[in-house]
């Protein structure tokens, strides 16, 4: 708890409060509703759907032999989740960024500049929290995003609909990445030009060269900054496309 309070205090946190059982938690919610609420899977237990609903945002710290329980804490509430031990980095990437917006974001953000262009995007993202997290950025950005669990029904959206931009996640089941995008470059029409960006944790030569071969356009290292991926929507968002703001 020290460890993590100087991280926090070190990315420019004002007040971290640290609460040692679920009742001390709760307490300390009500008193800052608007703050972000970090709590360790074991002080959670059977509060954890309370305690990460009444939150404004909530993350869990999981051990890494507790990641397959994220689909449930996913469910009791919890935004987001941390590996322990934890990287300052990814504290300060994921909380003092998202931190400057509300956290509730069921509707896109209406664009700073009414010149922005604003694109429909497919995110093919297995994994519930990184779609959640990713889905919170681009609707920022003041986009529209539909989100694919699996590379057969990013195939079946792109099908079906019309895109700007496709972010596609390398690793998931049924159909991965790779296998999805050659499938979508063999598609009739304008769908099989779209752009598609990788999502993959590997950032070596042989990964890349592996994402360009498949028919991708560009990749983006995970974990990665919310800047750049907006960046990265800009860039390829440019391309010509079907979609407009009006429809």
């Amino acid at each position: 708890a020290r460890s993590l309070s100087l991280q926090l205090a070190a990315i420019g946190a004002r007040n971290v409060i640290t609460a040692s059982t679920p009742a001390e938690a709760l307490n300390a919610i009500n008193t800052h509703p608007d703050g972000i609420f970090l709590c360790d899977i074991y002080i959670a237990g059977e509060s954890a759907e309370p305690l990460a609903q009444k939150a404004a945002r909530s993350y869990v710290l999981l051990s890494p032999l507790a990641r397959g329980r994220i689909k449930e804490l996913r469910e009791a509430g919890f935004d987001g989740y941390f590996i322990k031990p934890i990287r300052q980095s990814s504290l300060h990437a994921q909380l003092l960024d998202l931190a400057a917006e509300p956290p509730a974001l069921a509707e896109p953000a209406a664009p700073a500049n009414g010149d922005q262009k604003v694109y429909r995007v497919l995110l093919a993202e297995d994994n519930q929290i990184n779609a959640v997290l990713a889905t919170t950025i681009i609707k920022r950005a003041g986009h529209h995003v539909d989100v694919a669990r699996n590379g057969e029904e990013a195939v079946d959206a792109v099908k079906s609909g019309s895109y700007d931009i496709i972010l596609m996640d390398m690793h998931m089941p049924e159909v991965d990445g790779v296998e999805a995008t050659r499938r979508i470059r063999g598609l009739d029409g304008a769908a099989r030009k779209t752009p598609i960006i990788a999502l993959t944790a590997n950032a070596m030569a042989a990964d890349r060269q592996k994402c360009i071969a498949a028919g991708m356009d560009d990749f983006l290292s995970k974990p990665f900054e919310p800047a750049d991926l907006t960046t990265l929507l800009s860039k390829w968002g440019e391309c010509d496309s079907e979609w407009s703001e009006a429809s």
